[in-house]
């Protein structure tokens, strides 16, 4: 009997690691930045009704910026602030939390500070029905 519960609890483990990649089934979203990356790079809402939780590990500003889908950026200094669905800012060491409502589908987030976008800051949200 004990094999079996060590496999389990084992199983339990790798199941509730495996979903730590800041997706939920609530519409609770969270993201680490650090210097020029986001941790997850793609995370999952099954709701429209979205609430973001933005972690900054990193030694200057980010933001988690979520392009509407029609928008296209290559580099930071072609942004305009008309092309996002929300754009949370986030200081060094703090956390920040945001609620925003999206239609589903699949969005490119980006950090908009100049040169981050080139540095490699992009990563993708998708919305479920």
């Amino acid at each position: 009997m004990k094999p079996c519960f060590a496999l389990l609890a084992m199983v339990g483990g790798l199941l509730f690691v495996g979903c730590s990649d800041g997706s939920t089934d609530h519409g609770l979203v969270e993201v680490t930045v650090a210097d020029f990356e986001f941790r997850p790079v793609a995370v999952v809402s099954v709701s429209g009704d979205v609430t973001v939780e933005i972690r900054n590990v990193g030694g200057v500003e980010h933001n988690w910026t979520v392009l509407r889908s029609e928008a296209v950026v290559t580099t930071s200094s072609e942004f305009d602030p008309a092309m996002a669905v929300v754009q949370v800012e986030v200081a060094p060491g703090a956390v920040e939390t945001q609620r925003f409502v999206a239609p589903p589908g699949s969005y490119v987030v980006i950090c908009t500070v100049p040169g981050h976008l080139e540095a490699g800051m992009h990563g993708q949200l998708t919305i479920g029905q």
